[in-house]
């Protein structure tokens, strides 16, 4: 298992941070497009109903525009966090709040900054909803009897992209960590793909128990200590994280204690579904 770990190749497209997968990215993404649109459909009305120069009033929304612009970019990213559109956006309206009294000196900038951070906090508790989406945080288990086999590989690839991210977010250049250390316990993405092309292959039953099982390998990885997975070089460059700084800390705790999506939740889930998906070939070979 620890052979198998070391063998992802630090290269591999999963690897990339404009390769993560958020488990609510569709969500996400169109709702920060629909508040961006949102956004314009106020300026244009403000504009259109208020002798406002045009100037004055498209800056005055570049914090909530550019809010909404962020989330869409970010959500592919590994560094998709509320903070950081929270901090986009107070600093947006600080900076557009000196430059729009330096070139409107009419402009009332308080009433302008206090509509953008409304806004603003309308669209964060709208994704903080989602990211605190309670049926993320349950391990559902349906009759094996109920279940088909493309089912439950979907379910696995959601469960593995959703903690992925975590471990992007958990381990990011901040915390001491490397691309090389993140290989070692994420689920490569080529993993589920290959599952997914041979669960459509006839005859290639055998690459698909395989596949799961390698899957479900690397996942039980997640529950091993720090030190046992990662170099004493790595253990010891992390960083501003709730652990044991000897590295003692099963991989999955850290994960746990350091974000907020409910990881132990996807993995209990990833492993439970690799099992029936493990029993339901088994049975049909």
């Amino acid at each position: 298992m620890v052979d198998e770990m070391h063998g992802a190749h630090p290269s591999h497209p999963d690897n990339h941070p404009h390769r993560a997968h958020h488990p609510h990215a569709r969500f996400i993404r169109t709702a920060c497009a629909l508040f961006t649109l949102f956004v314009l459909l106020i300026f244009v009305l403000i504009g259109t109903l208020t002798n406002a120069p045009f100037g004055a009033a498209l800056l005055s929304f570049v914090p909530a525009l550019l809010l909404g612009v962020a989330g869409v970019v970010l959500i592919d990213t590994d560094h998709f966090e509320l903070q950081y559109l929270a901090l986009v956006l107070v600093t947006l309206v600080v900076i557009v709040g000196v430059v729009l009294y330096l070139l409107f000196p009419d402009a009332d900038v308080l009433a302008t900054s206090a509509l953008n951070i409304i806004l603003g906090a309308i669209l964060l508790i709208i994704l903080a909803h989602s990211h605190k989406d309670p049926e993320n945080s349950k391990v559902i288990v349906i009759e094996k009897e109920q279940q088909e086999i493309p089912d439950l590989v979907k379910t696995v690839e959601d469960r593995c992209k959703a903690i992925n991210f975590v471990i992007g977010r958990v381990y990011r250049v901040n915390t001491g960590a490397h691309a090389r250390l993140r290989d070692k316990i994420k689920v490569p993405s080529d993993w589920y793909n290959d599952l997914t092309q041979a669960l459509q292959t006839p005859g290639e039953e055998n690459v698909v128990h395989e596949m799961v099982i390698k899957i479900k390998n690397r996942l039980e990885v997640m529950l091993q200590p720090e030190n046992v997975v990662f170099t004493e070089a790595e253990v010891r460059n992390l960083k501003n994280l709730d652990r044991n700084q000897e590295g003692s800390t099963p991989i999955l705790e850290v994960l746990a204690e350091n974000d907020s999506d409910p990881v132990q939740g996807y993995h209990k889930a990833a492993i439970e579904y690799c099992e029936l998906l493990i029993e339901k070939i088994t049975h049909q070979q």
